[in-house]
């Protein structure tokens, strides 16, 4: 692969979260309630449109990851029927590195059935199956001998605090930093433990709602420095809020001093679907924070606003494609991006 990220180093993150069979089916939907997507009782829909991607949250962000010039490892299961080896067959052709994928018991893989509203280019995504729960990550820390730069974690459920305080002393041990993407379960189930522990995490990623639930902050009231300073008062080291069409920021103490960053989103980009449109910005954002992280000749401000534009430009790559993968950017088009949408990011 050629590296054009400039890594003196090929730098390796373990990606722990969802890996699923996305089936999308698109149609146009007349019938809308507010922002309700509406199908009669009985009806039948034919589509010509009709699709089967590998996806979930480990899978986008590894794959994004890996074209960027990074070694991407998937930590998540599959069952061991014909689905379970479609989804690890296809996480192979991504070049992802499945040494550590499971295949055990009787809980179904996770599927996503995807509809795609054309009219109103949004989306309404069912669930069934598992890819994070049956995981046992601490077998697969234990049969990781390799060297890692970072760890990105996502998408836990019941067992999150356990694996998230396996991750940290793993993390610590291999002296890797930690990017988290809470769960909505995390958030509603376990958000007093969280914050306790947010002080081992180096980058947090949230949507804006997200974030609003974290800090216990009414949605109507919450403006974005607010809720990034409340997180950053818990210990992590940087904060990353993304608001769909509203953009997003990043926030950080440098020198004990508060700062804070917004890019806009795109707002001529073409919008296909925008499933995975936060794991692209994750990916986005995160490759470019590893890149700068090494050159020590860069003011650190200047790391976060090429990291945050970054995190928009692969978002919108990807939302004018189907599925969470395709669109995302190799590492020339990415820098185009980021060259162009520097000139735009506010403080």
């Amino acid at each position: 692969m050629t590296n054009l990220f400039f890594f003196k180093e090929m730098k390796k993150v373990i990606c722990i979260g969802s890996a699923t069979r996305d089936i999308f089916f698109s149609l146009r939907i007349d019938d809308q309630e507010g922002d309700k997507i509406c199908l009669p009782a009985g009806a039948k829909f034919y589509t010509d449109d009709y699709r089967e991607m590998v996806g979930g949250g480990a899978v986008n962000v590894g794959a994004s990851l890996q074209k960027l010039g990074l070694r991407a490892f998937v930590f998540a299961r599959t069952d061991k029927t014909m689905t379970g080896k479609w989804i690890q067959k296809q996480i192979g052709r991504l070049k992802l590195k499945k040494n550590y994928m499971q295949q055990n018991g009787r809980i179904p893989s996770e599927t996503s059935i995807v509809i795609f509203d054309r009219q109103e280019n949004d989306r309404v995504i069912l669930r069934s199956g598992d890819s994070v729960e049956n995981f046992n990550l601490a077998k697969a820390f234990k049969k990781f001998r390799e060297k890692v730069d970072w760890i990105y974690l996502s998408s836990q459920k019941k067992n999150n605090l356990e694996n998230l305080d396996l991750t940290v002393q793993f993390a610590n041990e291999k002296k890797a930093g930690l990017a988290l993407n809470p769960s909505s379960y995390q958030l509603e189930n376990n958000r007093d433990d969280l914050l306790e522990r947010l002080g081992e995490v180096n980058i947090l990623f949230l949507n804006f709602s997200e974030a609003c639930l974290l800090t216990e902050t009414p949605v109507g009231e919450a403006q974005a420095e607010e809720l990034c300073q409340k997180m950053l008062n818990q210990g992590v080291k940087i904060v990353v809020l993304t608001d769909g069409k509203r953009g997003a920021w990043v926030a950080s103490f440098i020198k004990k001093e508060f700062f804070i960053f917004h890019l806009s989103a795109e707002v001529e980009a073409k919008v296909v679907d925008t499933t995975g449109a936060g794991d692209a910005f994750n990916a986005g954002f995160l490759a470019t924070y590893i890149e700068a992280e090494s050159d020590y000749e860069m003011d650190f401000s200047e790391k976060l606003k090429r990291s945050l534009a970054a995190g928009i430009a692969n978002s919108t790559a990807v939302i004018g494609e189907i599925g969470a993968v395709n669109g995302s950017l190799k590492p020339s088009a990415l820098r185009r991006q980021i060259k162009k949408l520097l000139r735009k990011t506010t403080s």
